[in-house]
């Protein structure tokens, strides 16, 4: 049986946030002792997430304080919606995960202490996830998954979408 991986992140949420960006889970570099200082919220090699942010705010970002600078700057908070999980293969894909244990309690608290105005999930299984545990929460959106392997939008599509839905007032 493969081994139970705990989240190794907290929550970013900052003060202002109106805006909470929910993924699955971390890849398995860094639940499983590969990362570094420098480890964060999709931060497997491949994953196009600050690739795309970079884009769609106009600023290089390239190392964790900046991450989260832009974040604040933009009134984003993010998460995961699993804590803990077991991977069925040795990758990094959502399929793979089997669920431990949700993030429930931090996902409420950040609903319930900051003026949340849209929710956005990066996979469907997210979204499947989230509004099985919160079904009452009706101001919620996806963002086209930032895995290279969604091939089916290029990554300037992915731009565009991201930049439509984080930008609107």
């Amino acid at each position: 049986m493969n081994a139970v991986e705990d989240h190794p992140f907290k929550a970013f949420v900052p003060a202002n946030a109106n805006k909470l960006i929910i993924g699955s889970f971390p890849g398995r570099q860094h639940t499983q002792g590969m990362a570094n200082d420098e480890a964060w919220f999709y931060g497997a090699k491949r994953n196009q997430f600050w690739q795309i942010l970079s884009a769609v705010f106009e600023v290089q970002i390239n190392k964790k304080t900046t991450k989260q600078q832009v974040l604040a700057q933009h009134q984003i908070a993010i998460t995961d919606i699993f804590l803990k999980v077991r991977r069925k293969s040795n990758n990094n894909l959502d399929e793979n995960l089997e669920l431990v244990a949700y993030n429930d309690h931090v996902i409420r608290q950040i609903l319930a202490e900051q003026n949340i105005q849209r929710v956005f999930f990066t996979s469907k299984l997210v979204g499947k996830h989230f509004n099985t545990l919160f079904p009452e929460v009706a101001y919620v959106d996806f963002l086209p998954s930032p895995s290279p392997r969604f091939a089916q939008m290029s990554l300037q599509e992915k731009v565009e979408i991201y930049r439509e839905k984080l930008l609107e007032n």
